[in-house]
């Protein structure tokens, strides 16, 4: 191939990927605008993921969409709050109410006043 061949074809290349990374950064661009329009405005998005007949004390959701829920009476679920199921569970994993400080503090830690 002529040297003149080569260097007209990354042109091309290198034009086509700047395209496109412009046309991305046009994307994320108007998204990250409309996100904050409906935040100003108080338009965001809401859906009731998940209905329990039990108070939940703890939420775990650091794998979208599945959820990870303690309940008050003792119940430890994993839920998908997408489609409203739950995937797992047992009601009565562990005590509702704890005797001892120190089983309650194993199990709550800090959060609620370390269960008291």
């Amino acid at each position: 191939a002529r040297p003149g061949a080569r260097r007209l074809r990354l042109a091309l290349d290198d034009s086509a990927l700047f395209e496109s990374l412009r046309a991305r950064r046009e994307e994320l661009t108007a998204a990250n605008q409309a996100e904050t329009e409906r935040w100003r405005e108080g338009k965001c998005r809401t859906i009731v993921g998940l209905t329990m007949d039990d108070w939940i004390r703890r939420l775990d959701m650091d794998v979208w969409p599945l959820v990870a829920v303690g309940t008050a009476s003792g119940g430890v679920f994993v839920a998908d709050l997408e489609s409203d199921e739950v995937l797992a569970g047992e009601q009565g994993a562990h005590p509702a109410h704890l005797e001892r400080a120190d089983e309650a503090m194993a199990l709550l830690g800090d959060f609620d006043g370390g269960g008291i």
